[in-house]
């Protein structure tokens, strides 16, 4: 029969760097669909060029998962 042996929590100064960092990323807020997908594609509708200029036009967002199931999914 194996014994199970517990093992005492050490605490790393590595451990401690990586936990700052993984915190320090989590803040940053990102685009998320209803499915879970990350993966967006910007498209602007009714753009007018001036001059060679981009001028008006409305900017969605779509998830591109959704996209290519043939759903148009706009995210906000």
């Amino acid at each position: 029969m194996t014994k199970l042996i517990l093992v005492p929590k050490g605490d790393s100064p590595k451990i401690k760097q990586i936990i700052k960092r993984v915190n320090a990323f989590s803040k940053v807020a990102f685009l998320q669909c209803a499915c879970g997908s990350r993966d967006m594609i910007q498209v602007t509708t009714g753009l007018l060029l001036d001059g060679g200029t981009p001028k008006g036009g409305t900017k969605q967002w779509l998830c591109a998962s959704c996209l290519v199931k043939g759903v148009r999914s706009i995210v906000y």
